[in-house]
């Protein structure tokens, strides 16, 4: 992995959340649907339409999701997040924080202290978003990803990167790409922080299903939900 992004992830020891490690008992019924509403109508926030929050809690309706989701949280540890700071702290892959600052569990300050430790970090707060940022701001979390994991690409290739690629230096196009990326790479100038930035695949972690989806399915390149 050549680069990596994180959206109101887990970090440290903010798993589980009070919200979730409350089902550990293993609460399977109707308690269970209530509490996952009544957290994704809060933080879709002001997107909160009743056909969207019907489409996140969908789900949840199934009893064998409702048993997946409270093992899911029975077996929440935050040993296992906490065992990879070491790694972390010695690692120079470039990472991007993209954060909804209105989360109350996923705090931005996790955030805040994972940029100030783990080197190559860039936080990109999103105000007025919780802690699905791609629904409360979609443009503006969009364009942070898209600006870290794209924009460089030719740059990259370029002999200041791998001597198998030779320059495009004095090429007028390429200096124009070259200037407007470290002019702004993110579109969001005021929020980066200065790293370095080859191409990747996105990592988003976050341990819950997308709309019509259930635990089961890989949700890796999907938008993120709530924990």
């Amino acid at each position: 992995m050549s680069r990596f992004a994180l959206v109101n992830s887990v970090l440290y020891d903010s798993w589980p959340a009070p919200h979730v490690a409350r089902f550990r008992d293993g609460d399977t019924g109707s308690g269970v649907h209530a509490s996952r509403r009544q957290t994704i109508t809060r933080v879709l926030a002001g997107v909160a339409t009743e056909s969207l929050i019907a489409e996140y809690v969908d789900p949840w309706t199934d009893e064998r999701v409702c048993r997946s989701w409270t093992a899911l949280g029975g077996a929440a540890d935050n040993r296992y997040t906490l065992d990879l700071v070491p790694a972390l702290r010695r690692s120079t892959t470039p990472k991007l924080l993209v954060w909804g600052e209105d989360d109350l569990h996923e705090t931005v300050e996790y955030a805040e202290r994972f940029a100030a430790e783990m080197p190559r970090t860039t936080l990109v707060r999103i105000p007025h978003a919780d802690h699905i940022p791609t629904e409360n701001a979609p443009d503006r979390t969009g364009r942070a990803l898209a600006g870290f994991f794209a924009p460089q690409r030719h740059s990259d290739r370029s002999s200041d990167h791998d001597p198998a690629f030779p320059s495009r230096r004095g090429h007028p196009r390429a200096d124009a790409r070259t200037s407007r990326a470290a002019a702004d790479p993110y579109g969001e100038d005021r929020l980066r922080t200065p790293s370095s930035r080859p191409p990747a695949a996105v990592a988003v972690a976050d341990g819950e299903p997308g709309p019509g989806q259930s635990p089961a399915h890989d949700t890796s390149a999907a938008r993120p939900v709530t924990c």
